[in-house]
């Protein structure tokens, strides 16, 4: 494998990643292998205001692997990704195709670790949200209360005289 080999599978990925921001669908599917356009899930590009960083390609066997790496709005050269992969990208039909299913596939323990923290962070907002919603519905059940009861302090239990006065 030559070094033009290294820099034509970068350029098919830069490709991908261009098609995929544009929604070019079938610009994707000219830089994937057969397997993965009949896969069918690489058409799911972050959100816009991510950005997809590709590596240093390198050699593996008959494979080429670019790290990339996910980064957050307005990152700079020293901000940490947000998460790291590497995308593998093969032979086919005497052109350097990305392999989305060994991308995936290579890629899981990285991503199953961003979801789990994003499934986390998640519910930790959710739960804030949830406690302040509690709270604003019990204030609500004891102005209600409070509004049932005629006026009464809270937690006063009104008479029968109260009672009898408001029959009569």
């Amino acid at each position: 494998m030559t070094d033009q080999d290294l820099r034509a599978a970068l350029e098919t990925l830069q490709s991908f990643l261009a098609a995929s921001a544009s929604g070019d669908r079938e610009g994707m599917q000219r830089a994937l292998t057969r397997a993965s356009i009949a896969d069918g899930s690489y058409d799911n590009p972050p959100p816009p205001e991510l950005a997809l960083v590709p590596g240093t390609p390198r050699k593996d066997g008959a494979r080429v692997l670019i790290p990339m790496r996910l980064m957050p709005p307005g990152a700079t050269a020293d901000t940490p990704p947000i998460a790291t992969f590497t995308s593998v990208l093969v032979q086919e039909d005497g052109g350097w195709k990305l392999d989305v299913i060994a991308t995936r596939e290579q890629a899981s323990p990285e991503m199953d670790a961003l979801a789990n923290q994003m499934m986390q962070q998640m519910g930790e907002a959710l739960g804030g949200a949830m406690q302040q919603m509690g709270d604003a519905m019990q204030q609500m059940g004891q102005a209600l209360g409070e509004a049932l009861a005629g006026g009464s302090a809270a937690g006063e239990p009104r008479s029968e005289d109260d009672e009898d006065a408001d029959l009569g």
